[in-house]
């Protein structure tokens, strides 16, 4: 689907519903390390672009729209980590972008991934407390874990002993956290939770590189059946300036909205 209709047909649907939409785009990260995922990337600067011009379009309208920037400072040094922050700067040719839908940078909403890497440590010690036959304890080691990508491309702990696991949305073995680390999904879905938390919106629009596509499900899962994140989302990934949506990464609660085990299990204590 060509990247024109993909974004006449949510605007549409935003629009003629009066939706309030919270439009997460632009993540790139930090590290020199990761330079290929940096600001200047195309794939980063077309997300970023295709979320400013939704969310400038719906505000036309008056509609309520806020733009989330996710910036993964993970791989900085700690030290070097809490600088950046403290004096953090929307990158210039994310400005330029902005400028040209007519967005204040002051309207946007920056949030860093080590930051909520922290939330969700605390958000599974408060889960697990609550209800921990919500997960199993297992193993660091045990065959056919799922943790984020493939487990080459996710550390494990030399010293991990337990692994905590909840079931996929294949019936896999997904890894929420390991060791002291929560993996990336459930940092996803405490993202997706904070948003819904201090915006509520209508739906959230998430637009990221095409690489997370994978990554952004296992989150919506995490979120939707664990934490009970039950909100619309629209999930759009760039692969340079072109732009695509996966029907694995759009979420729809419901129309009679039937709880599930963990989904009440969370809200019966938030």
């Amino acid at each position: 689907m060509k990247d024109t209709v993909i974004l006449s047909e949510i605007m549409h649907d935003v629009v003629s519903n009066r939706l309030s939409t919270a439009v997460l785009a632009g993540h790139y990260c930090l590290s020199e390390n990761m330079s290929e995922l940096s600001h200047e990337e195309e794939s980063e600067q077309a997300s970023f672009d295709y979320g400013a011009s939704i969310v400038g379009a719906a505000r036309e309208y008056g509609l309520q729209s806020s733009l989330i920037l996710w910036v993964n400072d993970i791989g900085v040094n700690p030290d070097k980590r809490m600088m950046l922050k403290e004096s953090y700067q929307i990158p210039h040719n994310y400005q330029r972008i902005l400028e040209k839908w007519g967005l204040n940078p002051a309207s946007v909403d920056v949030m860093f991934e080590s930051t909520m890497r922290n939330k969700a440590s605390v958000l599974l010690r408060k889960l697990y407390a609550r209800s921990p036959h919500l997960f199993r304890k297992v193993s660091s080691t045990s065959e056919g874990l799922v943790r984020c990508v493939s487990n080459s491309s996710c550390s494990i702990e030399p010293e991990v002993k337990d692994a905590y696991v909840i079931t996929g949305p294949n019936m896999e073995d997904l890894v929420v956290k390991e060791g002291p680390n929560p993996k990336c999904n459930l940092i996803l879905a405490s993202l997706f939770d904070s948003i819904r938390k201090d915006k509520n919106p209508d739906r959230i629009i998430n637009i990221f590189n095409h690489i997370y596509t994978y990554r952004i499900s296992l989150g919506i899962h995490v979120a939707t059946t664990l934490i009970g994140c039950r909100i619309e989302m629209n999930s759009l990934f760039c692969e340079g300036a072109e732009i695509t949506a996966h029907e694995e990464t759009r979420f729809s609660p419901p129309i009679s909205l039937q709880m599930g085990d963990y989904h009440s299990e969370y809200m019966a204590n938030e």
